[in-house]
């Protein structure tokens, strides 16, 4: 763990991932891959399975090596890895780097994802949406929410963030105690996290930033929403390209074409 970290570190320019590769090798352990040389980790990578799709993440090549091939032939092997757990489309947000792998393999851009960064703001001042702490007794609500919204199954992941493990948490409740959203709050980033309405969006963001001076990022869909609703309330748009959100889906000529490149 320590070696894939400190790779990951040197890749993406960033300090370190631990906590987020320790989560996400409890919810997928059998999921995350590394490309030896020498003796030494010199590219590393993961997937999660969210039902019938699949969410590439942390790919990370050392930067000695880059340009020999290692984030393709990973990236390759995720997909069909991907597709032998039964996954009929895989995902990713791609870097400007990172694009033209993934289009040499076949994936076809979707959209973009911002990035955009809180800063500490005052707590809703709704009377009619409620948000408390995230607890263990809003689990059953919480994912039965989070498939209608999401559209896959991220019930492990959800399942670990709200047992504490990675984070805190909150929801947000309207219409006599119905749920209406909820949102994890993990070290470094805000998220994940789903919301019925624009209300239930804008008072989780003002709950989970309320007085809290912890420097966070979230990742956004540009085409979302909420995007407005988030902007309005102060959170700023990174200064980094938008990552270009892409996706591959299973067909017998994109199989054939992998398994012999």
């Amino acid at each position: 763990m320590t070696q894939v970290d400190q790779l990951l570190m040197l890749a993406f320019g960033s300090t370190s991932r631990r906590k987020e590769l320790e989560l996400y090798t409890t919810v997928q352990p059998d999921g995350f891959f590394v490309i030896e040389e020498d003796g030494g980790i010199v590219a590393a990578g993961g997937c999660l399975v969210y039902g019938s799709f699949s969410w590439v993440g942390l790919v990370g090549t050392h930067p000695a090596v880059r340009g020999r091939g290692h984030a393709s032939r990973l990236s390759e092997h995720l997909v069909n890895w991907s597709y032998a757990k039964g996954c009929r489309t895989v995902a990713l947000d791609a870097s400007t780097l990172g694009r033209p792998i993934y289009e040499r393999l076949g994936f076809r851009p979707v959209g973009s994802t911002v990035q955009l960064k809180p800063t500490p703001m005052q707590p809703a001042r709704n009377p009619e949406v409620a948000v408390t702490q995230l607890t263990a007794a809003d689990t059953e609500q919480v994912l039965e929410l989070d498939a209608g919204v999401f559209g896959g199954d991220r019930s492990r992941l959800l399942e670990l963030l709200i047992a504490g493990t990675n984070g805190s948490g909150f929801v947000c409740r309207q219409h006599a105690g119905r749920l209406a959203g909820f949102l994890c709050v993990q070290e470094r980033l805000i998220g994940p996290g789903a919301a019925a309405n624009p209300d239930a969006a804008q008072a989780l963001i003002q709950g989970a930033m309320a007085g809290d001076p912890t420097e966070r990022s979230m990742l956004l869909p540009f085409e979302s929403a909420y995007l407005a609703v988030l902007l309005g309330l102060g959170l700023s748009s990174s200064s980094a390209s938008p990552t270009c959100g892409m996706v591959i889906q299973r067909s017998t000529d994109r199989v054939t074409s992998c398994s012999h490149r």
